[in-house]
């Protein structure tokens, strides 16, 4: 994959800590990087969360040179979300900066908009405790914020964000009025290792005039080839994927006729499989990369490091299987 991997990617990390249900007291400690290697006791967790954290799990997730996600993702014992951050960062050229509207502070211009960020978080406090919003922020090429602080640019959200995919969609609902592509990139070709599937499923999108976002439309289609990935142990053919992508119109374009407010979403299955755990694809892309498995007892002992061998992650090769793969996608949902 290195061949083909691009420069961008480089800027991809990922690292989360969880526990089991029937290991309690053990902390499972995975990551990946490529500018630094971590050492000693995981940063960012700490003996009390023993008690309160199921799973705590970050990433910088680049989708181009100018496109990153920032995501974050602490869930309690009880499957709740204690915490989350689900943020989208664009380095706008001129053509994109002509295209927005939010307004901007006195002695601005549009010439002046560098940057895009938009962000939802479960965070963010105040005298009445936290409070569900969206932060939608335009920056000049000094990182100053150039946008007017008003309703356009904090938005308060009145609904519930039931799980972290949730927080995914919605962001990246807002983001494809900016970049339309960012969820069959996302969640159907990570390092645009398979573009051609981009392609194909934009199109049958688009010609099915349907309500349903292209991001929420690629999730389920995802899920889709996860589900055949595990029953089959196989690589989808462009044939049969053109055939999952038209199934999901069908039925997307089935719950629309029923209630034309509502969307059809697929959720991933409960898996034992840790995989199936996460928030963000977690995978080796490179083997330029740095990549451990560690195992802590609750005061801090290290007990193992095996690079991720007990996840089922072998780079360049399938690990039940004679066949080389460039990557092994670790897609999962929390929550």
């Amino acid at each position: 994959m290195s061949e083909r991997f691009p420069g961008y990617g480089y800027d991809y990390c990922a690292e989360f800590f969880y526990i089991l249900p029937d290991s309690k007291k053990v902390l499972h400690h995975r990551y990946i990087t490529y500018s630094r290697k971590l050492r000693g006791y995981p940063q960012g967790f700490k003996k009390d969360d023993f008690h309160k954290f199921k799973l705590k799990a970050w990433a910088t997730v680049p989708l181009s040179v100018d496109e990153k996600l920032d995501m974050s993702v602490y869930l309690s014992k009880n499957d709740e979300i204690e915490d989350f951050t689900m943020q989208y960062r664009n380095i706008l050229d001129r053509s994109h900066a002509n295209g927005v509207r939010l307004p901007l502070k006195p002695g601005y211009s549009k010439s002046d908009i560098h940057a895009l960020q938009i962000r939802t978080d479960y965070g963010h406090k105040n005298s009445e405790g936290k409070i569900n919003h969206t932060n939608i922020e335009l920056f000049d090429v000094f990182k100053n914020k150039i946008n007017l602080d008003d309703e356009m640019s904090f938005i308060k959200q009145n609904f519930v964000v039931h799980n972290y995919e949730s927080a995914i969609h919605y962001i990246f609902m807002q983001v494809e009025k900016h970049s339309q592509l960012i969820g069959p990139r996302f969640w159907l070709s990570p390092f645009e290792i398979h573009p051609n599937i981009v392609s194909l499923i934009h199109t049958l999108w688009k010609e099915s005039h349907l309500s349903i976002p292209l991001c929420v439309l690629s999730r389920n289609v995802n899920i889709r080839m996860l589900q055949w990935i595990e029953n089959t142990k196989e690589e989808i053919p462009d044939i049969d994927f053109v055939r999952i992508v038209k199934d999901e119109i069908r039925e997307a374009r089935n719950v629309e006729s029923i209630d034309s407010e509502n969307m059809r979403v697929l959720q991933l299955e409960s898996n034992p499989s840790i995989r199936f755990l996460l928030p963000f694809p977690f995978f080796v892309p490179d083997k330029n990369f740095r990549y451990g498995s560690f195992k802590y007892t609750e005061n801090g002992n290290k007990q193992l490091e095996n690079g991720f061998e007990d996840l089922g992650v072998v780079y360049g090769k399938d690990k039940d299987s004679e066949t080389t793969s460039e990557y092994d996608p670790q897609h999962g949902v929390s929550g």
